[in-house]
């Protein structure tokens, strides 16, 4: 488990450089798959009917292509023969790892994820302890994550199933980030200030003895050099090609 100056280094040193550079490239691929990518360059004395014209030609293709793939991305089921009640549903008895899945409204949250994971190339989920608020039991705690938000440091990324460390930006100012970052044993928030000048090491370390680092990357493209390409960057410029036609 890092301690709070190893948290501190590792911030500073990796998580946060590497969470800056890469979510500059991810704002990029936002603007074209939000429908807000860069308008077309006019020349100065474009007349009023060109430049409404250019606004007009800004047509959202590359959030269609990420819509037409996630529609056929749903879970609605879960079985397996190892699994004690042999399947999501068994005599009213509902499989205890889909039970999960259904407590934590993954039915519906799903879809963020994928969609997240088309857009951009990857998504996050992690998987805390928690409480099921019904019985008190406890239950895994699942959320989904954009990358624009959360950043993985990995041994090696093609092949690892889970990070070494992950940091997410839970607030967002010009002067300050407050973030929490995940090991292998507990989660640890810090304060950030002026742009990673300053990191402050808050509270106690929440300790949840996952024995791996409860952070889980849905890829949609992952090659064996840890590559991770969504659907929206490779086509940026055939996009833009449109457009201006």
């Amino acid at each position: 488990m890092l301690n709070p100056s190893t948290a501190v280094d590792l911030v500073k040193g990796s998580l946060l450089p590497g969470w800056e550079a890469e979510k500059a490239r991810l704002d990029r691929i936002d603007r074209w798959y939000r429908w807000e990518q860069e308008p077309i360059t006019l020349p100065r004395k474009a007349t009023l009917e060109l430049r409404q014209l250019a606004e007009l030609s800004r047509v959202p293709w590359l959030s269609l292509v990420v819509t037409a793939t996630a529609q056929a991305m749903y879970v609605d089921g879960y079985r397996s023969q190892l699994d004690p009640a042999g399947g999501h549903s068994t005599g009213g008895v509902v499989s205890p790892p889909y039970r999960t899945w259904l407590a934590n409204g993954m039915d519906r949250r799903q879809i963020a994820v994928h969609r997240a994971m088309l857009a951009y190339g990857y998504s996050f989920v992690t998987v805390l302890p928690g409480e099921d608020p019904m019985t008190g039991e406890p239950q895994s705690v699942m959320r989904g994550v954009s990358p624009r938000k959360m950043f993985a440091l990995w041994d090696d990324p093609a092949e690892d199933d889970w990070p070494l460390y992950a940091m997410r930006v839970m607030e967002s100012s010009k002067q300050t980030h407050l973030v929490r970052v995940y090991d292998d044993n507990a989660t640890h928030t810090l304060r950030v200030e002026d742009t990673g000048s300053k990191v402050e090491y808050l509270g106690t370390p929440e300790v949840h003895e996952a024995g791996v680092c409860p952070v889980v990357r849905y890829a949609n493209m992952l090659d064996l050099d840890g590559r991770t390409p969504g659907e929206v960057e490779p086509f940026i410029a055939a996009a833009s090609r449109i457009n201006k036609t």
